[in-house]
């Protein structure tokens, strides 16, 4: 999540959200969390009842972790118009390609 909730901040900011309702990213996480986490119920001594809440990230199995980053992945393309990288995922916003034309120039002789 140390990349995906920084992504969403801005594009949120980006795309018009005030800044005081994504703050922080705790408040990004906290949302991203409430709309993609599968929930729970968790007892609350303070209603003496149990709630449903989502599930901690840091809870989720491997592959409720997975469908979940994936979910936050699909919504951000879709909704926010921009791509967030898998962890560790290398991305260039540009690469250079060889021109093959200036490689057969040079093996030319005149």
């Amino acid at each position: 999540m140390c990349t995906i909730v920084p992504i969403v901040k801005q594009c949120l900011i980006d795309i018009g959200t005030p800044q005081y309702e994504v703050k922080t990213n705790e408040i990004v996480h906290m949302y991203l969390r409430e709309r993609y986490c599968p929930p729970v119920e968790v007892w609350s001594d303070e209603k003496q009842k149990y709630i449903v809440q989502p599930a901690s990230v840091k809870s989720l199995t491997n592959t409720q972790f997975f469908q979940f980053k994936e979910d936050i992945q699909g919504w951000a393309t879709s909704f926010l118009g921009v791509y967030i990288p898998d962890p560790n995922e290398d991305i260039k916003s540009w690469q250079i390609i060889p021109d093959k034309n200036l490689s057969n120039h040079d093996n030319k002789t005149d």
